[in-house]
């Protein structure tokens, strides 16, 4: 999750936004894009470039822009022609209800000459967020983001974790279970209370057609307005609709918040609790083998416990490999929500303050607060799934002192067993 919070400049609010302001711009001049005008100026640098430039007229990271323009190489306006394949929703509704005749999905050139129309003034606030998710899916294949970075990997990256669960080859049909990254992101940004624009963007590569139940698809959105005459709410991923959307920019912003980190939670939950049933699954398989192997070795057969060490040393081999796999994804899914944990911690104490301003009106504090509340009761949920992912890291690591016993690890294992955090028992 990424703070929005340390750049005062665009995310205070003023009172002045509370007012209509269609009197204090020149429209032609503020009708053209900031890029346009720079060109104008003799600019030298590319469109990317001029694009990126902050407040200061600097590039805020280097590599951040090198990033950019490396995933738009090879893009211009004869592609964005070309392509048929639907990638947006655009919806525009004033106070009165009245819509765009954008009735269904747009394609990238589409999108690109509905966003070339004259808007009303420039943006001088913004409120957004970005929000990273891992989403656990049974797939048969791993599904890869089309999109590529400059070095040519998938933008987005994917883990197969079905060791979590198994210590031989699946031999079943049930499909892999994969781990997908993916983000979220928002921006409302307008020029006072009654002007401002939204945008969205959000990853659904990893998501099969009648497989995962997505409801998240332009497809689906397209099909409820043609069967039901319904216009969903994409940002509210379908909960509202867009007539009913709420007109304060503040208020839908938290409202659209409260509702992308519920999902959020609810992928964190499915995620954790497989992981500790996985878990489960792989010990008690590992003790009933183990105990096999014990009795095996045991029997009258002259081979037994020559047979029996060999068995043994595999399966301490392969638990290590699997402790070793599985505390390393534990770490990196800990890391990330603890993160969510300082940057929500963040929010309430800093963040809120750009919204108490009419929290206290009796004419729009209810959204507000429901949905301040909704984001706070994820806060928690998501500090209780960290505690639970940090249970399951030191449940392994018990399971490794157990381990450790035996005498058929090789001492770079039992090194790694031993390390901070893995000590053996005292005996």
């Amino acid at each position: 999750m990424v703070s929005a919070f340390s750049q005062e400049l665009l995310y205070r609010w003023l009172e002045s936004f509370q007012l209509p302001r269609d009197d204090t711009f020149d429209f032609d001049s503020e009708n053209e894009p900031r890029v346009v005008g720079l060109q104008s100026l003799g600019a030298a640098e590319d469109l990317i470039s001029s694009f990126m430039s902050a407040l200061h007229e600097s590039y805020p990271c280097q590599s951040q822009k090198e990033e950019v323009v490396g995933f738009c190489a090879g893009a211009d306006m004869q592609g964005l022609e070309k392509t048929s394949l639907k990638v947006s929703l655009l919806d525009d509704t004033n106070d009165e209800g009245c819509s765009s005749p954008y009735r269904g999905g747009l394609t990238p050139f589409g999108l690109y000459k509905a966003l070339r129309r004259p808007t009303e003034g420039i943006p001088l606030y913004a409120l957004e967020f970005h929000l990273p998710l891992y989403a656990l899916r049974r797939h048969r294949k791993t599904l890869q983001d089309p999109r590529t970075r400059r070095t040519g990997e998938p933008l987005r990256q994917s883990q197969d974790v079905t060791f979590l669960r198994t210590l031989l080859e699946k031999n079943d049909n049930s499909g892999n279970d994969i781990i997908y990254q993916a983000k979220v992101s928002c921006l409302v940004s307008g020029w006072d209370h009654y002007s401002w624009v939204a945008y969205m963007f959000i990853d659904l590569y990893f998501e099969e057609s009648n497989v995962d139940g997505d409801l998240e698809s332009i497809a689906y959105y397209e099909q409820q307005l043609s069967d039901h005459g319904v216009r969903l709410d994409p940002f509210t991923a379908g909960e509202t609709t867009s007539y009913a959307a709420l007109r304060e920019p503040r208020e839908y912003f938290l409202q659209v918040l409260a509702v992308r980190l519920s999902k959020i939670k609810h992928e964190w939950e499915h995620l954790v609790l497989h992981i500790e049933e996985a878990i489960d699954i792989y010990t008690r398989d590992y003790w009933a083998r183990l105990e096999q192997t014990e009795s095996s070795s045991s029997s009258e057969n002259p081979g037994g416990p020559a047979e029996g060490n060999t068995t043994r040393t595999t399966l301490r081999l392969e638990f290590y490999e699997w402790m070793k796999m599985t505390t390393a994804l534990l770490q990196e899914l800990i890391s990330t929500i603890q993160e969510y944990d300082s940057e929500l911690d963040l929010f309430f104490s800093k963040g809120v303050y750009y919204f108490h301003s009419f929290t206290h009106s009796t004419n729009v504090s209810g959204p507000a607060i429901r949905s301040l509340t909704t984001i706070d009761g994820v806060r928690d949920e998501l500090g209780r799934l960290s505690i639970k992912l940090k249970e399951s890291e030191d449940k392994i690591a018990n399971i490794g002192r157990e381990v450790i016993m035996s005498p058929h690890l090789r001492p770079a294992q039992k090194a790694w067993l031993t390390r901070p955090g893995h000590s053996s028992p005292s005996t």
